[in-house]
């Protein structure tokens, strides 16, 4: 082939969205903070190379829950999971941190609602794809639409009771045209609050069409397990471009490249920017390659991490440490204060200490009254905060970590978040203890969602209330 001159046109946006660069950053800040391995269900994104530069880190890509040993630490990809495989982790006291897409959790919330008003949901998406998965488990009942076709061949119990939903990364087109035929079907046909499609998938494809009316060959950056890309590539050619989607750029072609003088080069969203950034220089190696972008529109969309991974456990218990220091002193009085005093120097750790791993505890002390009564904190490693109050009513250092939590006050309970899920069965024993004086058992209730921990008096045990990953929006204010 002769060199010659090319022009290519970058769509714009391109690669990464929020929602993939959330997902990564959640892996890559596990592997920091808690070291390798770090276990992931399925792909974290689809595509190739990040999952190899993740394994390389330590990350451990598994295909079900049975590879992760008991007790390790896991991360559900940004694809979802269902109820069914977070029952499983829950149940194997497996430490989870939740990757998954706020915008695919939307979808599973509104799945949810649909179910609960006992409509008939009608997902359209892809078999097999995992976010279809993720959000069949959501409710019982679940029709998968695929195509028009499927459209024609569907039966219901009620018409005027359907619900449909889309999985995020379709093509904008092809949704449109079930979703119309969806309508023809069941006037009556509820849909989702908001647009089901990404914005991120939305973005790009009106961009890569842009690019496309201009190219003579379009390349999107992109696995072949990545729906997003793929349908990247479907809706250039729709346009009227020859397109391909390519891992990187040694799967480039020469005989595309004949008579191509303007190439479009866009990326799927869950493709790393550098792999771009390859396919033009690749290019170059043809003759002089001139680059120009177009701009469709700018995206400042940004996802909280979750809480166990955002910020060192110390730095965000500060605050609190420093209230329940202060709450002891001003509620402490006499020889009950004295006594604490003494209890804090022995302990040397109600002001909290932070260990290498990030866990902070705060010691046990009598707090109020004439009669001991032993309260206090302890931040587990990797786990979260539990407020621990033993006695037959709330102590006010209880309650003023209920008050810091945003929590309600229960007479017989007190506050576990555990950041994980995990339901403190392992780590309760050595960490929750008054003093030198380790639980004597701690006993699991029947319906999962609290602990009992005794020491030695039946009368001195306290109910551990869990408050689940979902439920600490409150706290870590995401």
């Amino acid at each position: 082939m002769t060199t010659e001159a090319r022009t290519v046109v970058l769509a714009s946006p391109r690669s990464f969205c929020a929602g993939v660069e959330r997902a990564i950053e959640i892996v890559e800040l596990a592997l920091e903070r808690f070291g390798a391995p770090i276990y992931v269900r399925k792909q974290i994104v689809h595509n190739t190379h990040v999952v190899a530069r993740l394994e390389g880190e330590g990350a451990i890509f598994v295909d079900d829950l049975d590879a992760v040993p008991d007790g390790a630490c896991v991360v559900f990809s940004a694809h979802g999971v269902a109820p069914s495989v977070r029952a499983e982790a829950e149940s194997r006291g497996l430490d989870v941190i939740d990757a998954t897409c706020p915008l695919v959790a939307k979808v599973h919330t509104e799945a949810r609602r649909f179910a609960e008003r006992g409509d008939t949901i009608l997902l359209i998406g892809h078999s097999g794809h995992e976010e279809v998965e993720g959000t069949m488990g959501e409710a019982a009942g679940i029709r998968l639409v695929e195509s028009l076709a499927d459209v024609d061949s569907l039966t219901v119990e009620d018409p005027s009771k359907v619900a449909y939903l889309t999985q995020t990364t379709l093509s904008v087109d092809e949704t449109a045209e079930i979703i119309a035929a969806l309508r023809r079907r069941f006037p009556k046909l509820r849909g989702p609050g908001g647009d089901d499609i990404c914005y991120a998938t939305s973005n790009r494809q009106e961009a890569i069409v842009e690019v496309a009316r201009e190219a003579d060959l379009v390349l999107v950056v992109g696995s072949r397990n990545s729906s997003n890309s793929r349908r990247l590539t479907e809706v250039a050619a729709t346009a009227g471009t020859p397109a391909h989607l390519i891992e990187d750029a040694g799967q480039i072609r020469t005989e595309w490249l004949t008579g191509a003088r303007v190439i479009g080069l866009s990326a799927g969203a869950s493709a790393p920017p550098h792999l771009v950034e390859a396919v033009i220089a690749h290019l170059r190696g043809f003759g002089p390659v001139t680059v120009t972008e177009r701009h469709t529109v700018e995206e400042n969309v940004t996802f909280s991490l979750p809480l166990v991974v955002r910020q060192p456990l110390g730095v965000l218990l500060a605050p609190f440490l420093e209230r329940l220091r202060l709450g002891v002193d001003e509620l402490a009085d006499g020889g009950t204060g004295q006594q604490l005093r003494q209890e804090r120097r022995r302990t040397g750790q109600v002001e909290g200490q932070l260990d290498d791993r990030g866990a902070v505890r705060a010691g046990f002390g009598d707090v109020v009254g004439a009669q001991p009564q032993p309260a206090g904190i302890a931040c587990l490693p990797g786990e979260g905060l539990a407020l621990l109050h033993l006695g037959d009513g709330p102590d006010p250092v209880a309650l003023l970590g209920l008050d810091h939590l945003g929590g309600v006050a229960d007479p017989q309970t007190v506050l576990m978040g555990g950041f994980h899920g995990r339901h403190g069965r392992r780590p309760l024993r050595p960490v929750l203890q008054v003093g030198d004086r380790p639980p004597d058992q701690v006993d699991r209730r029947l319906d999962g969602e609290s602990d009992v921990v005794k020491h030695g008096d039946s009368s001195r045990s306290s109910v551990i209330t869990i408050i689940r990953p979902q439920s600490l929006g409150r706290f870590s204010g995401i």
